[in-house]
């Protein structure tokens, strides 16, 4: 039975015999076939889903993390609105260089540096998953990955233990002190460590801020033999990366704990931004150039995935309904657990009501545009011999990923907005179409059949496509941007050449403990304290030799005002003198 996968995988892969190649994606092999492998967390939830339908339970199935999930989703709305504070206008942001592509590697991920030095990871970027880990050393069970060097606490000089505790935020505390994990999936892969805290770099204005992840000592399967050695989590859970680095961010309140995720065309690449885009990128290649929705946020089964409400969906200008007969598909979109944003799951899975008029209407207009000139051909993976794939017999027109856009019909989705408004959003070819693995100048719908469990928004729909997540303010929301140039968006920010994050100044530097008690309220310490006594004096000194100045040059005034008056009053008693002796002078003339 086909089930989709729930997370980063859902993506062809190529298998020799029952060795799996890779987590999350499909590879090409040499013997020319393909296996669709599936997302270790859908295969999980899947059977979460199941068990809570046979059980009759409602939310309250407690998970291998140790705690219930409306339990869990309580807490965390609790912990919002007791700590949510006004953003500093000094804000914090960093963004991320995304690499991988649905055709190569069937996950996105990015590189980052953790430990003390800074020793690099390839991790997958992922929404739907609740905690972040790496693998470990030693560990006799775990994969190659590559290149990719295992995390190695002895190593690192800012590694720290996590006892059981306040420090467990993921896990369970387990007989020998520390705080452990182990998660099991539907088709047996596993994996199993302890939680660890260290430093990590993401670039930016963050900084190194000390996070907790898990430390895998135990990985099988599909987990043990992806060239990834690592997982950054970005669900709705208290050990979410986002919460985490908001908690953490200097000064306090400089990051709000939203991030966004822009994936590349059908090369892949793409960005990843957590806060607040740079403020020139995101005029010119989003404000200028589309237009931003604000769809709500609601809680689903599952309360640490991003669930949406949508209400409608079209194919072109042709409404879906259920089996065409006219039914809305909002209860379809509702059914199991709701629909659900996930940059982990590569392809899109929907519920069977949704799916069959989208595929039919698919089929339909391609058929209608293009009659005898697009021949259907088999997918990569012969067990499915449903898959949904073309080739253009036109030799003048080839299929490309240049004019799939235009060739091919596009789609609309109805999301609902804070205010209940409907929201109809305009989605290109690229997001649901992928490259044939075998057939050259064929594409295939990536969009596949998820039965009744619900239906899953996957990694493709974020090409070209900016999702701005935002579950930590009052009114809970992704922005979703349409039609943005995220390849050129990935060009115009600065990375790093060697880890992939934006390049940064040093961060502002921690406020530091007093050394002595010092005068109460202050806050000052015995260093900072000179520092402004030495800047109040000197600005005593300049205002002294301004006041002598001015002193100075006024007696100077006064004295040659003086010495003027001095010396008008001597000339004018000489010439009084003078004029009396004149007239004395004269009388005398006059007597004789």
């Amino acid at each position: 039975e086909r089930r989709s996968g729930w997370g980063a995988n859902g993506d062809d892969a190529h298998r020799e015999e029952d060795t799996i190649s890779s987590t999350f994606h499909h590879l090409s092999k040499g013997n020319g076939q393909h296996v669709r492998h599936f997302s270790l967390k859908h295969r999980k939830i899947d059977l979460e889903f199941r068990k809570e339908k046979e059980e009759g339970e409602d939310g309250d199935y407690e998970n291998g993390l140790g705690y219930e999930e409306d339990d869990f989703g309580d807490v965390a709305v609790s912990q919002k609105r007791s700590k949510r504070r006004r953003a500093l206008k000094q804000s914090s942001s960093a963004g991320l260089e995304l690499n991988g592509k649905a055709r190569d590697t069937g996950y996105f991920y990015a590189t980052v540096l953790i430990g003390t030095p800074g020793h690099q990871f390839e991790v997958i970027v992922d929404t739907g998953s609740t905690y972040t880990f790496v693998t470990c050393y030693p560990c006799a069970s775990c994969g190659q990955h590559g290149s990719n060097a295992p995390y190695d606490a002895a190593k690192s000089s800012s590694y720290e233990r996590v006892p059981c505790g306040s420090g467990c935020i993921f896990g369970n505390c387990r007989a020998s002190g520390l705080c452990e994990y182990d998660e099991k999936f539907s088709e047996d892969s596993q994996v199993g460590g302890h939680v660890v805290s260290d430093v990590i770099d993401v670039g930016g204005s963050l900084g190194t801020p000390r996070i907790h992840f898990g430390c895998n000592s135990l990985e099988t399967n599909m987990l043990k033999t992806q060239k990834a050695n690592g997982m950054i989590a970005l669900g709705r859970a208290e050990a979410g990366l986002h919460r985490q680095l908001k908690k953490k961010a200097y000064p306090p309140g400089s990051y709000d704990g939203t991030f966004g995720l822009c994936l590349g065309s059908f090369e892949g690449g793409g960005v990843l931004s957590l806060g607040k885009l740079p403020e020139q990128h995101y005029a010119n290649f989003v404000t200028r150039k589309t237009h931003t929705s604000t769809v709500k946020l609601v809680k689903g089964s599952k309360s640490q995935y991003y669930n949406v409400e949508v209400h409608r969906m079209f194919v072109r200008n042709t409404e879906l309904t259920k089996n065409m007969g006219g039914e809305g598909l909002m209860e379809a979109f509702r059914a199991g657990y709701g629909t659900v944003l996930d940059s982990g799951t590569t392809y899109t899975y929907l519920h069977e009501d949704v799916f069959i008029p989208f595929i039919s209407q698919i089929e339909d207009k391609v058929e209608n545009d293009h009659g005898s000139n697009f021949f259907r051909v088999n997918g990569g993976d012969p067990n499915y011999p449903n898959d949904v794939c073309w080739r253009n017999l036109n030799e003048n027109q080839q299929l490309s990923e240049s004019n799939v856009s235009y060739l091919f019909p596009t789609f609309n989705l109805t999301f609902i907005g804070v205010n209940e408004e409907e929201l109809p959003i305009q989605f290109l070819p690229e997001n649901y179409l992928f490259v044939h693995p075998n057939e050259p100048n064929a594409f295939c719908v990536g969009v596949f059949d998820n039965g009744q469990q619900g239906s899953i928004i996957g990694g493709i729909f974020a090409r070209n496509t900016l999702f701005e997540f935002d579950d930590e303010s009052a009114q809970q929301t992704v922005k979703i941007s349409p039609k943005v140039d995220c390849d050129g968006l990935r060009e115009a920010m600065d990375f790093d050449m060697a880890t992939g994050a934006t390049r940064h100044p040093p961060p502002p530097p921690a406020p530091r403990a007093p050394e002595s008690p010092g005068t109460p309220g202050t806050g000052f310490d015995r260093d900072r304290a000179k520092e402004a006594r030495e800047q109040i004096m000197f600005k005593v000194m300049i205002g002294g030799f301004i006041i002598v100045g001015t002193l100075f040059f006024a007696a100077v005034g006064l004295a040659r005002m003086y010495f003027w008056k001095i010396k008008r009053y001597r000339q004018f008693s000489k010439w009084m003198k003078l004029r009396n002796e004149t007239d004395e002078f004269e009388d005398e003339d006059d007597d004789v």
